[in-house]
């Protein structure tokens, strides 16, 4: 039967080549496995007849570790394939082989093995790497006792000897490493070793034992310890120890055994019994035994120094082989990573042989190439040429470097440099030429590619709209650049590149050129190449200021690795940083309106609440003046509450136009009377310190407005400059006039649209206002007046009506110079007159009104007046019951008077449902403030009158008596729509 050799090889070549020899050998080849853990993993569970392995194999078992640990289960022969140090491998296996391998060598090896004999002499070619390059006398030195001895097999022999004597053995290196145990005791290996403590006695005894002389002593643990060292080569590296017992001439000493074992926690007991197990022997008995591990001793030191004068031999032959196949392999593997062909022929011109680089370029291999000439490859002349170029090397000893085009075997011309050296031998004559060959086809088409793209390139910076250069850092000056720059700056090239950076420098506007010298300082030091950014003005040929978004980063750099030179692009984006500039506006106009607003709504609440007070403070004061003697001082005191409650009510409508809550009677009027009556009163009501000028043109175009709000912006901005001039006095201008604003101009207004516009500017001569709380002055309640003068409100008030009329309002003011307001606002084509009012008496009459409010004071006063007035009045301050009384008897009202803010359900919502009962019913709806109600809505859904608080006496009779009197029509079908229908009684109850 066929014998199995397992291969362990991790180079695959090799394996290969190892499995063929085998087969043609007649083997059963297995494997090839690379690894150890393979191998181990392989051997459980199957057999093989031998083990052919490398030493050094890929994975973290080499093959010394792999076959040590085989030893362990198997006995299989192995035979090593390797380099690694002879000694090392002899330990596990004597078979070794040097690859590479001969067949013969081979099959003589594996017959010895497999037939179990001893092998031949190692033919010197396992190194030791430990000794190359040192004396004999070094190398020993350089081994330890684990190196030069089988422990495995003097284990094996020292078992046989104690199952013989009963007498055990341990032989240590210098490290105090046991490397063969035989016959060891329970009291050590039970006890004494199995404690930490009395483990450093056993170790501190073999780190003596392996380092002493010939010796006999007892332990730290009270027992005998007999030494003979071994030496090799003079020089000691280790011991044959014997120990473990006592003599039968003496008795143990018990008491000191009873406190070890109390000492270390041992069972006392057991502890005793294992030192009464411990052998006795005679003195001779242990002299003998002495002098038989002296001469065991002495017989290791011979082996081990033949051994190792065996491996040095070895070694050195080895190591000179070793030498000599590494050298070829350094040559062969240098010649076939040279990237370009390299060749060599003899003096007749015929190829020997060349790289892998040349196969690939010739498209030829080797066994194609041996043996030609340059006739057999090239065409005739071309041939000629390079015989003649090699006859020159071999008449004379030199080398050469020429070009030519070289004709591949397809036919494809390739331009090469050639570079041809004399080849000799150890005596110096003549035996050929080496030559290598460097394609340069590639290089001189990217010459020419280069030399078009850069013509391209230049082309392409000449058409591109940016700057486009190439400036010098360290000389200062611009080594390229396209005609943009000579477009910006407006001289010529040579002035440009003769003027160097200061050129360009001076055209910078002075706000950047700080930021402009950081950056070139921060790009003259650079250490990386990548994109720097920064933008900045630059004066051009008409004189104006152009912004450039300019971006540069190293072109070249210097043998220092500084930068050399830079490569930029200049953009034109001054249109861009002028659409930011707008957006930016913009945005600040935008975050304005929101918080006018926001102060505006904040506004309109607080209206709301306090027209409910004004509403009780009027409408009693006018009764109780209506009571009152004419000439009292009753009266005189009441008409100053009046008056009050009248002012009050004006700043609550100024409150309201500022958030833009309150309605506002817009006509076509001509701004022009408005604002001279309104100089009329400011001439009586400011000192004469202040000089009042106007320009009032008469041709100004009508506006759609409110009078009275225009009024009152006048009088606003007035009274501000007034307080600007109050103490050192000035002039006043007011002026009025027609404008024309184009888009440009209404820039950051998106909501106006170009036309025709009526400005009406207010200046003055004061102290002007602060720049840095310029953009604050319309804010409500911002005012840099002492305390008691001014409200705050006057400019923002005059804001919101500018605002609410679709206009806007600018203010230019410096520190010392005055302040300048302009208010603009559409103007109107045609316009007819606003429409006059009589002043009538307070009407009265006798009707049923429902009177609803959740203020109780303002029931109560209503129900005085209204009772004055003649009717018969019903209040409820609970909607819910007011409600509930009206589907009760809705017949027995004649006008119902709701509120519109209210608890439980709204004025609103209220109206609906009882219109939904009574369709004709005339109601009349109140507010001091609200955003879900206007006039508007509130007739959409069907109700006669609506009213803004606070009531006056005249303005809530007057507005009863239109209400009532107005003809009774049918409601339409539109709100009939969306009238809710009536409450139930349940309803009623659920709502309270």
């Amino acid at each position: 039967m066929k014998k199995t050799i397992l291969v362990v090889e991790d180079e695959s070549i090799l394996a290969l080549l190892l499995e063929s020899l085998l087969t043609h050998l007649g083997y059963v080849c297995a494997g090839p496995l690379a690894t150890g853990e393979e191998t181990i993993a392989y051997l459980t569970g199957r057999q093989v007849d031998l083990i052919l392995m490398d030493i050094e194999l890929a994975g973290p078992l080499d093959g010394i570790e792999t076959a040590q640990l085989l030893r362990r289960t198997s006995d299989v022969p192995i035979i090593f394939l390797t380099g690694t140090p002879l000694v090392q491998a002899l330990s596990v296996s004597p078979n070794c082989l040097v690859k590479p391998v001969a067949e013969q060598d081979l099959a003589a090896a594996l017959q010895r093995a497999l037939a179990g004999r001893p092998p031949a002499p190692p033919t010197g070619s396992l190194p030791l790497p430990e000794m190359d390059g040192a004396t004999p006398a070094g190398d020993t030195h350089q081994l330890q006792l684990g190196d030069i001895i089988d422990s495995r097999a003097l284990q094996t022999m020292m078992e046989q000897f104690h199952r013989l004597t009963g007498i055990g053995i341990g032989i240590l290196d210098r490290q105090g490493n046991v490397l063969v145990g035989v016959g060891w005791q329970d009291l050590c290996t039970k006890f004494h070793r199995c404690h930490h403590e009395t483990l450093k006695n056993c170790r501190a005894s073999d780190a003596r034992l392996s380092t002493a002389g010939a010796s006999m002593s007892r332990c730290r643990n009270n027992l005998w310890d007999l030494m003979t060292p071994i030496e090799v080569d003079g020089r000691h590296v280790g011991s044959v120890c014997l120990g473990q017992f006592f003599y039968d001439d003496e008795l143990p000493d018990y008491d000191f055994f009873r406190n070890q074992a109390r000492k270390y926690g041992f069972d006392e007991a057991e502890y005793l019994a294992a030192l009464d197990r411990l052998p006795r022997w005679s003195r001779e008995k242990v002299d003998a035994t002495l002098d038989f591990y002296a001469s065991l001793a002495k017989m290791i030191s011979s082996l081990s120094y033949g051994t190792m004068n065996l491996s040095r031999a070895l070694a050195q032959k080895e190591a000179a082989l070793r030498q000599l196949h590494e050298s070829r392999c350094f040559q062969s593997s240098l010649l076939e990573t040279i990237p370009i062909p390299v060749y060599y022929k003899d003096t007749a011109g015929r190829y020997l042989g060349f790289n892998k680089a040349g196969e690939h370029f010739y498209h030829r291999t080797k066994a194609e190439m041996i043996g030609k000439t340059a006739f057999d490859l090239h065409p005739p002349q071309l041939a000629e040429y390079y015989h003649d170029r090699e006859t020159e090397l071999f008449s004379r000893k030199g080398s050469q470097v020429y070009e030519t085009v070289f004709t591949l075997p397809q036919g494809e011309s390739r331009d090469v440099v050639v570079h041809e050296a004399s080849l000799t031998d150890a005596g110096g004559a003549i035996i050929g030429v080496i030559g290598a060959m460097l394609d340069i086809t590639d290089r001189n088409q990217a010459e020419k590619q280069l030399q078009e793209n850069r013509k391209f390139m230049e082309a392409t910076a000449m058409m591109i709209p940016d700057v486009v250069y190439l400036f010098d850092v360290q000389e200062g000056r611009h080594m390229y650049f396209n005609r943009e720059l000579t477009n910006l700056l407006g001289f010529t090239n040579q002035e440009i590149k003769d003027a160097g950076a200061g050129l360009l420098l001076s055209a910078v506007h002075p706000k950047d050129l700080a930021q402009v010298k950081k950056h070139m300082e921060r790009m003259a030091h650079t250490p990386d190449d990548g994109q720097h950014e920064v933008e900045y003005r630059i004066r051009n040929s008409h004189n104006a200021y152009q912004w450039f978004y300019v971006r540069e980063r190293v072109y070249l750099r210097d043998e220092t690795q500084r930068p050399k030179i830079l490569f930029g692009i200049m953009q034109d984006i001054t249109e861009r940083k002028e659409a930011e500039e707008e957006k930016k506006l913009l945005q600040t106009q935008l975050i304005q309106a929101q918080k006018m607003e926001a102060i505006g709504t904040l506004a309109g609440g607080i209206a709301h609440d306090f027209n409910n007070i004004l509403g009780a403070i009027l409408g009693y004061a006018e009764m109780v003046r209506e009571d009152s003697p004419p000439d009292s001082i009753v009266a005189r005191d009441l008409d100053q509450i009046i008056l009050a409650s009248n002012r009050a009510k004006e700043l609550v409508k100024q409150i309201l136009a500022f958030s833009r809550q309150a309605d506002m009677a817009k006509i076509p009027l001509q701004p022009g009377t408005i604002v001279k009556e309104a100089i009329k009163l400011l001439r009586s009501s400011l000192p004469t310190t202040i000089a009042i000028e106007q320009d009032i043109d008469s041709s100004t175009a009508p506006i759609f407005a409110d009078p009275t709000q225009i009024h009152q912006i006048l009088m606003n901005i007035c009274t501000n400059a007034f307080h600007a001039m109050e103490e050192d006095g000035g002039t006043l201008t007011i002026s009025l006039s027609n404008i024309e604003l184009t888009r440009q101009a209404l820039a950051g207004r998106p909501h106006l649209q170009p036309g025709r516009f009526v400005q009406l500017s207010v200046s003055d001569t004061g102290q002007g206002i602060l720049p840095e709380i310029r953009d604050r002055i319309f804010e409500p309640y911002f005012t840099t007046k002492e305390q008691g003068k001014g409200t705050g409100l006057g400019l923002a008030i005059a804001h919101g009506i500018v605002k609410s009329h679709g206009g806007f309002i600018t203010c230019e003011s410096k520190p010392g110079e005055g302040t300048v307001f302009h208010v603009v606002l559409p103007a109107l084509n045609e316009y007819a007159a606003a429409e006059s009012e009589t002043n009538e008496g307070i009407p009265a009459g006798g009707e049923h009104i429902l009177f609803i409010d959740d203020e109780v004071i303002l029931i109560e006063m209503a129900q005085v007046m209204l009772e004055r007035l003649g009717y018969r009045v019903t209040v409820q301050a609970d909607s819910l019951e007011a409600m509930s009384i009206f589907t009760n008897q809705p017949e027995n009202f004649d006008l119902v008077i709701t509120d519109q803010t209210m608890p439980g359900m709204t004025g609103m919502e209220l109206a609906r449902r009882m219109l939904q009962i009574r369709p004709d019913l005339p109601i009349i709806l109140c507010t001091g403030y609200s955003t879900l109600i206007s006039e508007e809505k509130a007739r959409s859904a069907g109700i006669k009158g609506f009213a803004l608080k606070p009531l006056a006496r005249k303005e809530i009779a007057t507005l009863i008596r239109k209400v009532l009197e107005e003809p009774c029509s049918d409601i339409p079908a539109s709100v009939a729509g969306r009238l809710i229908p009536p409450l139930t009684d349940t309803a009623l109850a659920r709502r309270r």
